[in-house]
């Protein structure tokens, strides 16, 4: 806490290592956040199997949940994990007509959505026209005495999460025979969808966005296994070139746009989460994280080097499925498995330090420099942060950035003054957690890219 009289500028040195636990969340505040969720199938809990009645059943969920869920993959997703972390229970999806709870927040994602219209019912528009009609009658029936539903505040103070873009961009390469020139035309207009998604939110009282960017989509089994490729059509770790050059186009727009609206919403949190570091440094490191033949389904047919068939695919006859699922990283050829799924904790951990932020109301605003070449991807070693608060006082974080220890570290938080209100900075904390370094710096790149404007990342 910065007390009267102390200097207007604060600078604090300190050493981030991207993990929180529970604890500290806890410790910060009592606050439930709610969470509001839009996308496609990364994050899909159920929407698509209510919505369409498309059977998702087993093979699907046997890891974890062992039934079908709806959930495409073999046990829990990332927003499953964000939600175990912050204590909520799994979202509920807004279709979802028989006992839904909605207690945490909702789920709107739907598997195969786009930004723009395609072959399902439920593009992102539609989504956000189903949150309008489900805050205006969770309203209504709050008003007739209704509980466990989401009020006002709890509208007002939710995370508002998206995380789509990927079935534009495959249906755009698929058009263009994989040509990379006339997806990038086409790229603007999937961006201005979401920057308008989120300008409408943002007109029904969104105020936090965490918004995710698109993976390595030239990393998927299911791609290398229909498309013949030779070896200068890989990059170096084995990827499809065309693929991830698409994704880091609309990567590189979606930053812009969330920079755009930054400026012109400054009382709104709006985080951009680089999603795509995070996954392919699980391709690039599998060893590391204890996988093995990364670019292998776990579930389908063929075997080596992809185990992906259009004709056998996850769950169709002639399937099988590997022995040790949480061994792979892609589940079906197209989505991760739990166990890639639950590599991204440091994410968790993230999402727990934004809420801890984004609860004390002040508007914030994050920037870096200093970048360092890690491969493709471009990290910052040194990172700024400046956040307005409300009392006028303005404090400058100078986050000096270590690599972490060799066995993965301990991360150390010092001074966090401003994250738990009246907290103390004299009691720096420690914590394991396995990841790597371009992981680790790409968390916390996303963590202070986009919240205070300068924590999307």
């Amino acid at each position: 806490m910065v007390c009267r009289g102390a200097p207007k500028h604060l600078i604090l040195l300190v050493w981030m290592w991207a993990f929180l636990g529970m604890s500290t969340l806890s410790a910060c505040t009592e606050e439930r956040p709610i969470l509001v969720n839009f996308g496609d199938s990364n994050s899909d809990t159920g929407g698509v199997l209510a919505g369409t009645g498309l059977p998702i059943g087993l093979p699907h969920g046997i890891t974890f949940f062992h039934r079908g869920t709806g959930r495409l993959g073999d046990g829990r997703l990332i927003i499953d994990f964000f939600c175990e972390h912050l204590n909520l229970s799994y979202l509920s999806p807004y279709l979802d007509s028989l006992a839904p709870n909605f207690s945490s927040g909702v789920n709107f994602a739907v598997s195969g959505a786009t930004t723009l219209p395609q072959f399902v019912p439920f593009a992102l528009d539609v989504q956000i026209r189903q949150f309008i009609r489900f805050k205006n009658r969770s309203q209504e029936l709050i008003s007739q005495g209704s509980r466990n539903l989401i009020d006002v505040k709890g509208f007002r103070d939710a995370i508002y999460m998206i995380d789509i873009g990927q079935n534009d961009l495959l249906l755009a390469l698929y058009a263009s025979n994989l040509t990379y020139p006339p997806v990038l035309e086409k790229i603007p207009s999937f961006l201005a969808e979401i920057k308008l998604a989120v300008q409408n939110l943002y007109q029904f009282g969104a105020r936090k966005f965490w918004i995710h960017n698109t993976g390595p989509l030239g990393c998927a089994p299911k791609e290398l296994a229909l498309h013949p490729h030779t070896n200068s059509d890989l990059d170096r770790i084995g990827c499809l070139k065309v693929h991830n050059k698409v994704a880091k186009a609309f990567n590189k727009g979606l930053r812009v746009i969330c920079e755009e609206m930054r400026l012109m919403y400054k009382d709104a949190t709006i985080v951009y989460v680089d999603i795509y570091a995070i996954k392919y440094d699980l391709f690039d490191k599998y060893k590391k994280y204890g996988f093995e033949a990364p670019f292998m389904a776990c579930c389908g047919y063929g075997g080596p080097p992809n185990n992906y068939d259009r004709k056998a695919t996850c769950g169709q006859p002639g399937y099988s499925i590997c022995k040790n699922a949480s061994s792979s990283i892609v589940w079906d050829g197209v989505h991760y498995t739990e166990a890639a799924n639950q590599v991204s904790p440091s994410l968790l951990s993230s999402l727990a330090v934004f809420f801890n932020i984004i609860t004390d109301g002040s508007s914030r605003n994050y920037s870096y420099d200093e970048h360092i070449d890690d491969g493709d991807l471009q990290m910052p070693r040194i990172a700024k942060m400046s956040c307005s608060r409300h009392m006028g006082e303005n404090i400058i974080y100078r986050m000096a950035l270590t690599s972490p220890p060799s066995y993965y570290g301990s991360t150390r938080i010092d001074g966090i003054e401003n994250a738990c209100k009246g907290g103390s900075s004299s009691s720096p904390a420690y914590s394991p957690h396995p990841m790597s370094e371009s992981t680790w710096l790409a968390v916390l790149a996303g963590l202070l890219d986009g919240a205070c404007m300068s924590l999307l990342h």
